[in-house]
């Protein structure tokens, strides 16, 4: 009889572990959006929070390439003219 008894109890002692108190689910909500909120300002921070060194200058160019030129031609080019028409092409643009 001791053994079944021990057995209720166990049993009794186990379902309360799973029982949801009055405004569990209140609280729940409340941690999982501070934990949003802490998870949010980290990676902020950690974003936002890198050290800046500045703009690194360009290498020197040397005598890469020639001009300045008065006229530039793209040839070959599509053309998607923004109206919602089929592209055109190929064609040449001056600039």
């Amino acid at each position: 009889m001791k053994v079944v008894h021990a057995i209720t109890r166990c049993i009794a002692g186990i379902q309360g572990w799973f029982k949801k108190s009055e405004g569990e689910d209140m609280n729940r909500a409340r941690r999982l959006t501070g934990f949003w909120i802490a998870c949010s300002l980290l990676c902020a921070g950690w974003a936002f929070g890198q050290p800046s060194n500045g703009m690194i200058p360009a290498p020197p160019r040397g005598s890469q390439g020639d001009g300045p030129y008065q006229r530039l031609v793209i040839k070959g080019a599509t053309v998607i003219d923004g109206t919602g028409a089929p592209a055109r092409g190929p064609v040449d643009i001056v600039v």
